[in-house]
């Protein structure tokens, strides 16, 4: 089974950046909130809904 949610370190690493640009970005909503699960005061990305919107951001959405 894949695993479907990650965590700020992991994002980073898929999309070649750090974990502090990933919060920064979630922050400051470029991440979008679809993409954002909230686990207490953990947050995690959904991978699906992450790779939408990094098709979108290139123009193959």
């Amino acid at each position: 089974m894949e695993k479907r949610l990650l965590t700020a370190q992991e994002l980073a690493q898929y999309i070649g950046s750090t974990k502090g640009t990933v919060y920064t970005w979630s922050c400051t909503r470029k991440i979008p909130p679809a993409c954002i699960v909230h686990l207490g005061r953990a947050l995690r990305f959904d991978i699906i809904q992450v790779n939408k919107w990094l098709a979108a951001q290139s123009g193959r959405a």
